[in-house]
């Protein structure tokens, strides 16, 4: 989200290149921070933790929270969608 809705967390390339290694050195998975346009867009009342996999073609493909407790079905999205 635009600037990390103002507080600190480790960069996005660094989690995703943590847990999800093969997608992102094979280009499956490209993490990307959102300018304020998109974050007022996909999350007006500034969630934090929240989180969306969206394709190349822009549309949404799995939007959820609390990173730590759902990267299996992550993981599981991301494989549907490769």
């Amino acid at each position: 989200m635009y600037r990390d809705l103002g507080y600190s967390g480790p960069p996005i390339t660094s989690f995703v290149n943590t847990y999800a290694p093969s997608a992102y050195s094979n280009g499956t998975v490209v993490p990307a921070l959102s300018g304020y346009n998109m974050t007022a867009a996909y999350d007006p009342h500034g969630y934090l933790d929240i989180y969306y996999l969206i394709s190349g073609e822009g549309n949404v493909l799995y939007i959820s929270g609390s990173p730590a407790s759902t990267l299996g079905q992550l993981a599981q999205a991301i494989n549907e969608s490769a």
